[in-house]
């Protein structure tokens, strides 16, 4: 079996990572990822975007759902879930680099579409790199 690889991002000018990506119901894919200046260097750091609506085959330009970091505040490991009615969430921590280092969880839901992304900051939640957003039976 031949597998062929199609490329989500190639920015040669900037360090790309951790992708995650999820399946819409209406059939796109989308591509949520970390990008910074290196893997030690969290300078220009921010969560991006990328949407493919043939399966894979091509991508959007990125889009992003923050500003650039200092490198002091940076997010670092995002991750997409579709939930049960088929809107989308993005769970990502949010790292605070100075000498007391501290991490927090950052949500952002989109409706089905993953058009627009509404931020949410939860800094009682604290952790690093958390894994997919799980919905309970209940809902929650």
């Amino acid at each position: 079996m031949n597998i062929k690889k199609h490329i989500v991002s190639r920015d040669d000018s900037i360090y790309e990572a951790w992708p995650d990506v999820v399946l819409t119901d209406e059939g796109k894919l989308i591509c949520v990822f970390a990008e910074c200046n290196h893997h030690i260097d969290r300078t220009n750091a921010r969560i991006a975007i990328c949407e493919s609506t043939d399966r894979g085959r091509s991508w959007s330009k990125k889009r992003y759902l923050c500003e650039k970091s200092d490198g002091k505040i940076f997010y670092n490991c995002p991750r997409i879930s579709k939930l049960k009615d088929g809107s989308l969430a993005i769970i990502c921590d949010k790292i605070y680099g100075d000498e007391n280092v501290k991490a927090e969880i950052n949500l952002w839901f989109s409706d089905k579409s993953g058009r627009e992304w509404t931020q949410y900051d939860l800094p009682e939640i604290c952790g690093i790199v958390p894994d997919r957003f799980i919905e309970l039976e209940s809902g929650r």
